[in-house]
C-alpha cells in the first residue's frame, strides 16, 4: 500500500546508495519528486542560489519549462505534472521513440536560452565530475570502485586515465556560460500526449564552462543506451544531433563530456551497486571512443 505523508501518496520509490528518488502525488496532475543524496554521495544538494532563479525561469519557453526545486530536509523537490522521466519511457516502442525524439528536440532547443545567462562568479563542478575526480585521484577506494580503477588501468593505459583526468579537470566549474549539469533522460519529464510544456529538472547541479559539455553529456547517455542495446543507430541520438547548434559538435567538450558521462556512470555504478562484470565491455567502449576521439579532443579546454 501506498504510504502517506505531507506530501500525498507515494507512486514510485526509487533508492541506490548513490541517489534516492519518491515520487509523491500530490494532486490530481502534480507530482512531487523529492530527492535526497544516498550514503555513497552524502553531500546534499542545495538549491540553486536565489538571485539566479529569475535568470532560469525566464529561459522557460511554452515549449520546455525548466523546473526549480525547492529544500527539502537533506533533499530537493521538483513540482511536475508527471510521475514519470523520459528514462521510463526510452525503448518503449517506435511510437514513444518518435514522441521523445520531439521532446529531446525542445530539451536541445530550449538549452540555449539557458546557455545564454552568464555565469560570472566561479563555480562548482558538477557533482558527478566531482565524484569522478575523486575516483581517479584515489585508486585505493574499497570494493566495487578499487576494482574499476584496476580493470580501467589496465584497459585504458596509465594515458588513458591521465587524458580523462585532464578532461574532467576542464569539465564545469569555470565563469562563463550557464550549464545544466548531469543532462539526463532522468531529468526529463515529458507529456506523451504533447500537450503542456516538457519539464526539465533544473538547478541542483547548476554549473559553468563550454555549453558543449551539457550536449555531450547528453550524447554520452544515449551512446551508453545504444551500446547496451547493441545498436549503432538510435533515433534519439539522430533527433539530439538535428536540434543541437552544429558549432557545438566540433567542440572539444563535447566529445570529451560523451566519455566523462559514460565513465561517471562505470564510476557510479561500481562504488553504489553490485559489482556486474558488464562493467568489462564498458572498458572496451570507453577504449573504443577514446581511439576514436578527434585530435582536437586531446586538447584540454581552458
Amino acid at each position: 500500500m501506498a504510504t502517506v505523508d505531507s506530501r500525498g501518496p507515494v507512486v514510485s520509490r526509487t533508492e541506490t546508495r548513490l541517489r534516492r528518488t519518491i515520487v509523491h502525488e500530490a494532486a490530481p496532475g502534480s507530482y512531487l519528486w523529492w530527492l535526497r543524496p544516498g550514503d555513497a554521495d552524502p553531500v546534499a544538494r542545495t538549491a540553486m542560489p536565489e538571485n539566479m532563479r529569475p535568470a532560469v525561469s525566464e529561459a522557460s519557453s511554452v515549449r520546455l519549462r525548466f523546473v526549480l526545486p525547492d529544500p527539502d530536509r537533506d533533499g530537493l523537490t521538483y513540482r511536475v505534472g508527471s510521475p514519470l522521466s523520459a528514462a521510463f519511457w526510452q525503448g518503449a516502442g517506435p511510437v514513444v521513440e518518435d514522441r521523445l525524439s520531439e521532446v529531446l528536440g525542445d530539451v536541445v532547443r530550449g538549452l540555449a536560452r539557458l546557455h545564454r545567462i552568464r555565469v560570472w562568479t566561479t563555480p562548482a563542478q558538477p557533482p558527478g565530475i566531482a565524484r569522478l575526480r575523486h575516483w581517479l585521484d584515489h585508486p585505493d577506494l574499497r570494493d566495487g570502485g578499487a576494482r574499476l580503477h584496476r580493470l580501467a588501468r589496465r584497459a585504458w593505459g596509465p594515458a588513458g586515465l591521465r587524458r580523462i583526468a585532464e578532461w574532467a579537470a576542464a569539465a564545469g566549474g569555470r565563469t562563463g556560460t550557464m550549464l545544466h549539469g548531469n543532462l539526463s533522460l532522468s531529468a526529463v519529464v515529458p507529456t506523451l500526449d504533447g500537450t503542456g510544456p516538457v519539464e526539465l529538472l533544473t538547478g541542483a547541479e547548476l554549473s559553468g564552462g563550454d555549453p558543449a559539455f551539457d550536449l555531450g553529456w547528453l550524447l554520452g547517455e544515449l551512446r551508453e543506451l545504444a551500446f547496451v542495446a547493441g545498436t549503432d543507430t538510435d533515433p534519439l541520438t539522430a533527433a539530439v544531433l538535428r536540434a543541437a547548434d552544429p558549432a557545438l559538435l566540433d567542440r572539444p567538450a563535447r566529445h570529451q563530456a560523451t566519455v566523462l558521462r559514460i565513465v561517471t556512470h562505470m564510476r557510479d555504478h561500481a562504488c553504489a551497486m553490485p559489482w556486474t562484470d558488464e562493467l568489462a565491455d564498458y572498458t572496451d567502449l570507453i577504449s573504443a571512443l577514446l581511439d576514436a576521439a578527434p585530435r582536437s579532443t586531446q586538447e584540454t579546454l581552458r
